[in-house]
């Protein structure tokens, strides 16, 4: 939440909005975070304060047109100046309630997540969304940046940059398919509520592109323990069920997509551990932070590593994503001296 509200302020306005009293507030991200929850009694909200405001605006845009399309997305509640209130969709995040979970458990909410990101991308179609949402990644820069991961992690390693025909995966990236994506699908970002469904929350990055995007996101989070295989399997099934055509090519994209955002979480773990140091699981987990544990950069270069063979254009990357992972290996058990 930003500083240009004082709490007093917000709970008047809180107050004010809703005529109802404030009992409680607290901050389900952690300090710092845009959002907090706030009780009135039993009942709760969330009420959000982005420093920029037309994330803000593009948030509120989005949950009120689809929310009464989709139970899958929070509730629009209104907005009173830069303040956005919207449902509250429970406190058990994703991220942690699948952690501990038994496979069929694992695979059973993996399912669920997977079929809540095709039914809001279905609302959205049903929407303006699709003429008023800008569209991802048409800047040269955003492109460069992407293709030209795997050479920047190949020099933290060091080594030789994978031989990468890089026109050909401009190309590919630059499939014209339009659907609406949230963006940043991390598991963080979805919870099961009190009435058993999941929903996806924090939709402020929300555009148009391929629509593989979420799901690649929820695929190459370093914090997710389902095999990318039984991912793939699912999401197969499920754009299969609800789009019926063209999905060998779907999966070809996302495999390709979710490579180059796997070398992405693989920089943005270096440089957290750079900044940060490890952190123990505990702490990624309730400040739903980077992953910036070696296990999890293990785990994520797996996970490249499978996506990178599913296509000629991506194998190159594999020795990238094996040195990788030995290098997080090490971490964890450092050779043993001479």
């Amino acid at each position: 939440m930003t500083d240009d509200i004082s709490t007093e302020e917000l709970v008047g306005r809180i107050e004010a909005f809703f005529n109802r009293k404030v009992t409680k507030i607290t901050a389900p991200g952690g300090r710092g975070r845009a959002s907090l929850r706030v009780y009135f009694g039993q009942d709760t909200i969330i009420v959000t304060n982005r420093p920029d405001q037309s994330r803000n605006a593009n948030e509120a845009l989005v949950l009120e047109q689809l929310a009464p399309l989709c139970d899958h997305v929070p509730r629009f509640l209104g907005r009173d100046g830069p303040l956005l209130f919207q449902s509250d969709v429970g406190t058990q995040r994703l991220s942690v309630s699948i952690q501990k979970a038994p496979p069929d458990v694992q695979e059973r909410l993996a399912r669920e997540a997977v079929e809540a990101i095709f039914a809001y991308q279905a609302a959205a179609s049903r929407t303006d969304l699709l003429q008023r949402l800008p569209r991802l990644g048409v800047a040269s820069s955003w492109m460069d940046k992407v293709i030209g991961g795997p050479s920047r992690l190949a020099a933290r390693l060091p080594m030789p940059a994978p031989a990468l025909d890089r026109d050909a995966v401009a190309r590919r990236l630059a499939d014209p398919r339009t659907r609406f994506i949230k963006w940043d699908c991390r598991a963080g970002n979805a919870a099961t509520g009190a009435d058993g469904r999941m929903r996806w929350f924090d939709f402020e990055y929300a555009a148009l592109r391929h629509g593989a995007e979420d799901l690649a996101w929820l695929v190459a989070d370093e914090i997710w323990p389902v095999a990318p295989q039984v991912m793939f399997a699912l999401i197969r099934a499920e754009q299969a069920r609800t789009e019926g055509n063209g999905t060998d090519a779907y999966m070809s994209y996302l495999a390709l997509f979710t490579t180059f955002h796997a070398v992405q979480r693989i920089l943005l773990i270096l440089n957290e551990v750079k900044a940060r140091g490890w952190l123990p699981m505990s702490k990624v987990l309730g400040r739903d932070d980077v992953g910036v544990t070696p296990r999890l950069g293990m785990r994520l270069c797996e996970t490249g590593k499978w996506c990178a063979d599913f296509d000629p254009l991506t194998r190159p990357l594999i020795p990238l994503f094996e040195a990788m992972g030995a290098k997080f290996a090490a971490t964890i058990a450092p050779p043993a001296k001479a």
